[in-house]
């Protein structure tokens, strides 16, 4: 309970006598207890205010610092793993889209799903300077009957046509450490413009 800045007395209490923040932070204090290698942090801070939040992350990157750690973090806010991660695996339906470092992940060539996602990212920008942001439509698939091609391509903006229905994506290699499973040729996941030329020659 010190480790996570709570008084020895919350020992004692119930859970309806504690805020979601003192919840969340007995919740680390039990799985740190047994000094584990491996920490599952999944969606750890998903139902806590955004002031809340910040300080758990904090303490949580704090203790796995001290405890050398390994931590898997699961979440849908890119930008809190941008924050919290060194390496990143996008997955959609139980499939891995894409997978690299933070740097290869927001920094350049991306799967269209990360880049939808990544566009979503609330920007600190000023307002004229403001992202542009992808709506995705279409039906997300059934995950008891996913699709026979990419997972992606019912809501997929930069679909290339029916080979996308048709037949399951290629790995990309972009590098030692980045891969993208896509039909796009990786010339054309480095830049959009490109994408769209693919996109209406097919």
């Amino acid at each position: 309970l010190e480790m996570v800045r709570l008084s020895p007395d919350f020992a004692a209490r119930r859970p309806s006598q504690l805020s979601g923040g003192q919840k969340q932070r007995i919740a680390i204090a039990r799985a740190f207890a047994s000094d584990p290698s491996l920490i599952v942090a999944d969606e750890p801070v998903s139902a806590l205010d955004v002031s809340v939040q910040a300080a758990v992350v904090t303490l949580l990157l704090d203790i796995q610092k001290t405890r050398h750690a390994t931590m898997l973090f699961i979440s849908h806010d890119l930008a809190l793993v941008r924050h919290v991660a060194d390496k990143v695996v996008v997955m959609y339906l139980g499939k891995v889209m894409e997978k690299g470092t933070v740097e290869e992940i927001f920094g350049g060539a991306t799967h269209p799903y990360t880049e939808a996602l990544i566009s979503a990212i609330r920007s600190t920008k000023p307002e004229g300077a403001e992202r542009k942001r992808i709506t995705l439509t279409g039906d997300t698939p059934s995950p008891v009957d996913v699709p026979r091609g990419c997972r992606f391509a019912s809501r997929c903006h930069r679909k290339l046509g029916s080979i996308c229905d048709r037949e399951p994506p290629p790995i990309r290699r972009m590098s030692a450490t980045h891969e993208i499973a896509c039909h796009i040729p990786a010339e054309a996941l480095e830049s959009p413009r490109l994408a769209d030329e693919a996109s209406d020659r097919s």
